[in-house]
């Protein structure tokens, strides 16, 4: 969706193409499926730990994550806050960014970017749900140890605090998207249906029996509202529930395609749908990268001037470059990484 979106410097959008950006902007709203799948899979790995050992353990958790996360995160840092910067001026090229280093190095850069506005690199500006991933994963594991019995309280409390600060910002949109406490009560949603799994919850089992038709139109309104975001969600009551309604919706997508008995569909039966999943870090790490390299070429091609090329031409290439560097990432420079990470799971705990 970016893809429609980014704007070049020394291209020539159409008119119509401002339209196009403002549907793909629901784009955005895999930021939401992907926070929501973060709170599922970590809570759910650490639940699993617990009950196949009595206790988990907070030193391996963070060493598989930064195992995980770290390497390819800061390489992409550090390329593009320094190496790209020397590259670019060195050919005379202009570069001037203007991303707090530090904000990167301690993972607080969305609150960097409301503060001091975006990077001049649109690769920097996409990690932003990294540092809000990562201020998640510092603290989940602690609420979770210290309140053991209280732990849907704890989700709860989550969700309501997060409520509570989308109204404080209603007016801000900025504010709304990359602040931490308006937009963690996706991680509350996905942490509570994996403790409904883990614990075999009679709300578990009647969730993934449910009929199938009732699942479809659940399907149905997500795609609505995905579909026709910005009508259904542009009123202040709307933009406050916006995030829990979607969440709710994404949550019982993760939680039907895990263990539903009546999917609507199954999505691992989509060609490529589990290969792409596994390199989907990259994939998202790269994208604007894809994007970027195949604007470029186009316009060098002067394959940019009509609607079949912005539309088709453009977004297939863009996924076709991306995917293409996360797969050679994947394989070459994070499977060393993930291998060493496996030394530091559980048995029985997957």
């Amino acid at each position: 969706m970016h893809a429609f979106i980014i704007r070049i410097e020394g291209v020539q959008y159409p008119a119509w193409m401002n339209q196009v950006s403002r549907f793909a902007s629901s784009g955005a709203l895999c930021v939401n499926v992907l926070h929501v799948l973060s709170g599922f899979l970590i809570t759910y790995l650490l639940l699993a730990e617990e009950k196949s050992t009595g206790q988990f353990s907070i030193l391996r958790y963070y060493l598989r994550r930064t195992l995980r996360i770290w390497p390819l995160y800061f390489t992409m840092v550090i390329t593009f806050l320094f190496f790209v910067l020397m590259v670019m001026q060195a050919f005379g090229f202009t570069y001037h960014e203007t991303a707090n280093p530090w904000s990167y190095f301690f993972f607080w850069n969305n609150f960097a970017m409301l503060s001091d506005g975006f990077p001049y690199s649109p690769v920097l500006a996409v990690l932003w749900t990294v540092s809000v991933e990562e201020q998640f994963y510092v603290v989940m594991p602690w609420l979770m140890k210290f309140f053991r019995k209280q732990r849907v309280a704890v989700f709860l409390a989550i969700a309501i605090v997060s409520t509570l600060a989308r109204i404080y910002f209603r007016n801000e949109g900025t504010t709304l998207f990359f602040h931490t406490l308006c937009i963690m009560s996706d991680f509350a949603v996905g942490a509570f249906i994996a403790w409904l799994a883990v614990n075999n919850h009679s709300w578990f089992h009647r969730w993934k029996k449910m009929p199938r038709a009732v699942n479809f139109g659940i399907y149905l309104a997500l795609l609505v509202m995905i579909v026709f975001y910005h009508p259904v969600f542009d009123s202040p009551l709307a933009t406050i529930a916006e995030r829990l309604i979607l969440g709710l919706a994404f949550g019982h997508v993760i939680l039907d395609q895990a263990f539903g008995e009546n999917k609507a569909f199954n999505m691992h039966r989509i060609p490529g749908f589990v290969w792409l999943g596994k390199r989907a870090f990259g994939i998202y790490c790269f994208h604007q990268v894809g994007i970027l390299a195949s604007v470029h070429l186009l316009k060098a091609m002067n394959w940019l001037q009509s609607p079949w090329q912005f539309l088709l031409l453009l977004p297939l290439l863009s996924f076709f470059i991306t995917v293409l560097i996360a797969a050679f990432s994947y394989r070459f420079f994070e499977q060393p990484f993930l291998d060493l990470k496996k030394k530091f799971e559980i048995s029985g705990a997957n």
